[in-house]
């Protein structure tokens, strides 16, 4: 029988962290970029990669109290591996994900910014009051990288889906996340980070599709989402601290997970 089974809270590691208290509230949308002035068709088809770099470039290096990368509804946008880096100017950053990214159907077709380093799909780096919210749709398209895991003559390493690095104060909220090639989130380095409001769904018998990934982070609260994976509904590696993990609905998976002694 799937053991399925709701985490009402949990403390883990070192001490029990507060909490964050911070809450999406309106923002100012007048200093906004919406990829779709950028090029970007959202037909699902066409590569829309340089339209959203185009875009998160100019979002990033705006001056105001907050600017905002719209991505927006009823469109589907298939994006190659990107890496949105920062530190931008503006103190909040918002990524309102409102319509559905997915990622090339074949192993083949994905193409690496950087051939040496395949970890990831969507990568969010050094950026300082990151939001990403929308109740958009973020589909890995993993059906091939689960074939791939299990043939020894596969090359590829399965990366994940979404990827964040050296965020401070990151919120991620109100998001469905599908099908990733390995784990669907990870967060590297961040601190103060609020997670809530996802669905994260991948087959019970797909591999290594954590939910949420942490390693050397702290002050991360997890909460209010659903996860049904194929794995690890969250894992906490080495040099994490101060977790809170709160109304977490997991199953089918392998429960919440301490990957180190």
């Amino acid at each position: 029988m799937e053991l399925q089974f709701v985490v009402f809270a949990m403390f883990v590691i070192v001490a029990s962290s507060s909490c964050l208290c911070v809450r999406l509230t309106s923002h100012d949308l007048r200093h906004s970029f919406n990829v779709l002035d950028y090029g970007a068709v959202g037909n699902g088809k066409n590569d829309e990669s340089r339209a959203f770099m185009d875009a998160w470039k100019d979002t990033c290096s705006a001056i105001y109290e907050s600017s905002t990368l719209v991505i927006p509804k009823e469109k589907t946008f298939m994006l190659q591996p990107l890496w949105f880096m920062g530190p931008c100017n503006s103190p909040t950053i918002y990524v309102k994900l409102e319509g559905t990214i997915i990622a090339p159907n074949t192993i083949e077709g994905w193409k690496w910014p950087n051939e040496n380093d395949r970890g990831s799909w969507i990568r969010f780096s050094y950026i300082n009051g990151l939001v990403v919210y929308g109740g958009g749709l973020i589909d890995g398209k993993g059906a091939p990288w689960w074939d791939c895991y299990s043939n020894v003559m596969c090359e590829s390493e399965n990366p994940t889906a979404l990827h964040f690095h050296a965020c401070e104060n990151l919120i991620l909220t109100g998001l469905t996340h599908i099908n990733s090639p390995r784990n669907h989130i990870s967060l590297n380095a961040c601190h103060g980070s609020q997670i809530s409001k996802l669905h994260i769904i991948a087959p019970n018998e797909s591999p290594n599709t954590d939910g949420i990934d942490i390693a050397e982070s702290s002050n991360v609260v997890i909460e209010n989402s659903k996860m049904e994976t194929g794995d690890d509904c969250i894992a906490i590696n080495h040099g994490s601290t101060s977790i809170d993990i709160v109304g977490i609905f997991c199953g089918p998976g392998h429960g919440i997970r301490k990957k180190w002694s």
